[in-house]
């Protein structure tokens, strides 16, 4: 198997899809995470990034790092430390998933998402 298991930042998938609108599962073959992530209602994108690629939008001329510590409230040699989903989380909610993995061209709905990462759908969950 290339790829491992969805997860994130809480022990149950189903919290961190619905709750945080992240998951991340690390790919053997790309050798990078496979990250599910919300972009607005009902709307889902799907990208690969490396723990690299990750730490270096920190150093875009566009990138304003005091911000990010403020916004996290950590230090930035705390912040460095952090597991790759606790950054990617920040920085997808600090500057939004296009900063971070480009533009998207083809979103999934919230059953495609729930079925990808294989939690149990339930109509609801296209309202959050």
């Amino acid at each position: 198997m290339c790829i491992t298991n969805w997860h994130g930042l809480d022990p149950e998938k189903e919290i961190c899809l619905l709750k945080y609108g992240l998951l991340v599962r690390w790919d053997r073959r790309s050798k990078s995470y496979q990250c599910l992530y919300k972009v607005s209602r009902n709307k889902w994108g799907v990208s690969n990034i490396t723990p690299n690629q990750l730490d270096n939008i920190l150093f875009e001329d566009w990138f304003e790092i005091e911000n990010l510590q403020k916004f996290t409230g950590t230090p930035l040699s705390v912040w460095i430390g952090l597991s790759f989903e606790k950054k990617l989380y920040n920085l997808i909610n600090f500057c939004g998933p296009i900063d971070v993995f480009g533009t998207i061209y083809n979103f999934s709905s919230t059953r495609e998402a729930c079925k990808l990462a294989r939690v149990d759908f339930s109509p609801e969950y296209s309202m959050i």
